[in-house]
């Protein structure tokens, strides 16, 4: 992938109270605002207030939302809404709880999300929309034969939805998410196009678990693009021009003769940028300290030097292995003596400023640590473990100016800044995802200490907070529950006797839905 995706899902507006004030903090010009009117008038001022209320009562926002703002359609007030023309936003949100319906009455233009959550109906009534940012539906997307035309970057579909025409084409390397899992249906017209050069990617959201696009039906224009995990439903889809098949495809053309092999690029007029970790592989393990051959394929014509880094927590944080590297397709690397299900290793295309054009990571795969080690290597893990255990605690400045000592467990935020952390005892700082993480721990947001926003930076940052053991989570997209257990490994709970008898009755209100971009923080490992 060009760049690991960064936050470009919602945060369930359940938890807005929270996440507004410790998990994000939004522009000066941008606000957030609800739908409060008892009939249809979307350009009614006195219907749109600062926070979700009854239908009727009188908002306080003093206009109508423009291009900076969050519109939210929130669970108090059920009035169905039209959208008019000449209507631009940030941010739809259709709230859980918001049974009513809201309505394209005209061409949109999305500077954001579009959010459906479960029990809303948004009906794009044969309309037109560009959306900037992606599409996450939990809920009912009603397409009556419109467009939806996607122009931003990095942009995903989260949740299943039904399209009549969908277009993405980029004249800039880019890259389409389908969450893992999750079908994209296309009943008319499909366009992806990438250009000569400029390649759009296409793949999962999670590398190696597929996601389906479904254009059985749909009459499909794709060039330029590098496909990886993607399931063609009901019929294939050719792409013999600029297409590449990173592997893990099903019912993709490739070439004209039909085969599903990788697109011979002979005859374009540049090469079209390709980089795939090839090895390992899903499944591979290896022990701790070995020699592990890192295998790859890099082609972009302005390339001059590779990359390559390694992550110990499925992506969230990476260390280099080595950089300048000369694109011979192999390299030799010494990995780290430790025990990790979620080993994941990155590949990077660098220009001559050494600004990175394309990547990608491998899947994950398995390190076991060895307790035959050599001399050197046992020196230098007494080191690292000596510096762990030299941690014991760090002063930093609190936002009163005075002085605030943490230790490791420690919860601190920034004074203006997102994020609420845990001090980890090897002195890193760990952020929790969402106010759900938070409590599952049975915190008390009194707490959490206040520190000056530059003191963040005296903790390097480590991987997300996880559920704590004994949680049921789950993912929207499916239906199987799973009990956290220590690192984050899910263990799957197999029937509800199984759940009843572990957590009683009410064990159907202890699930938390844990969103998808937080999904691969975790890892599955056997049932209960």
């Amino acid at each position: 992938m060009t760049l690991r995706k960064l936050t470009l899902y919602l945060v369930a507006p359940a938890i807005l109270a929270f996440g507004l004030l410790l998990f994000g903090v939004q522009s000066a010009d941008a606000a957030t605002v609800y739908y409060v009117g008892s009939a249809d008038s979307f350009t009614t001022g006195t219907n749109w207030h600062s926070s979700d209320a009854s239908c009727g009562t009188s908002g306080d926002f003093g206009g109508t939302p423009d291009s900076d703002d969050e519109i939210i359609f929130g669970g108090s007030c059920d009035t169905s809404v039209t959208i008019p023309s000449s209507t631009n936003v940030q941010d739809v949100t259709l709230d859980t709880g918001y049974s009513g319906t809201v309505t394209a009455g005209a061409s949109l233009d999305i500077d954001g999300h579009l959010t459906i959550e479960s029990g809303a109906t948004f009906d794009l009534n044969g309309e037109s929309i560009t959306i900037s940012g992606d599409i996450v539906n939990n809920g009912t997307f009603t397409h009556n034969n419109g467009t939806v035309t996607f122009d931003g970057t990095g942009q995903a579909f989260e949740g299943s939805v039904a399209l009549y025409n969908f277009t993405k084409s980029v004249s800039a390397v880019d890259t389409l998410y389908v969450t893992a899992g999750d079908t994209v249906t296309v009943t008319n017209a499909l366009v992806l196009n990438g250009s000569n050069g400029n390649i759009l990617s296409v793949q999962s959201s999670t590398s190696g678990t597929a996601a389906t696009i479904d254009a059985s039906a749909a009459t499909k224009t794709v060039s330029f693009l590098s496909v990886k995990d993607i399931t063609s439903a009901n019929g294939n889809i050719l792409c013999d021009t600029g297409c590449i098949n990173r592997g893990n495809n099903a019912f993709w053309l490739f070439n004209d003769d039909g085969s599903t092999s990788s697109n011979d690029n002979s005859g374009l007029d540049s090469v079209v940028p390709l980089a795939e970790v090839t090895s390992p592989r899903s499944g591979d393990a290896f022990d701790g300290g070995a020699d592990v051959t890192i295998e790859y394929t890099a082609s972009e014509d302005d390339l001059d030097s590779i990359a390559l880094y390694y992550s110990l927590d499925g992506g969230m944080t990476y260390e280099l292995i080595a950089s300048g590297l000369e694109n011979t397709g192999s390299y030799m690397w010494e990995a780290p003596n430790t025990t990790t299900l979620k080993a994941v290793v990155k590949l990077a295309l660098l220009n001559a400023d050494g600004d990175e054009i394309l990547s990608d990571d491998s899947p994950r795969f398995r390190l076991n640590m060895v307790d035959d080690i050599s001399e050197e290597m046992e020196e230098e893990m007494d080191q690292d473990m000596n510096e762990e255990e030299d941690f014991e605690s760090i002063h930093l400045i609190g936002a009163d100016g005075g002085t605030e000592i943490l230790m490791a467990g420690g919860l601190f935020r920034g004074e203006t800044l997102s994020g609420v952390y845990m001090v980890n005892a090897d002195g890193s700082r760990s952020v929790f995802p969402n106010e759900a993480t938070f409590l599952s721990y049975g915190y008390s947001f009194n707490a959490v200490v206040t520190v000056r926003d530059d003191q963040l930076a005296s903790l390097a940052l480590g991987a997300r907070v996880t559920m704590a053991e004994g949680s049921l989570v789950k993912i929207q997209s499916d239906n199987r529950v799973f009990e956290v257990s220590a690192d984050g490994v899910l263990r799957h709970v197999p029937d509800e006797d199984t759940a009843i008898a572990r957590y009683g009755e009410d064990w159907a209100g202890m699930v938390t839905d844990i969103n998808v971009v937080f999904w691969g923080d975790y890892t599955i490992g056997s049932s209960l």
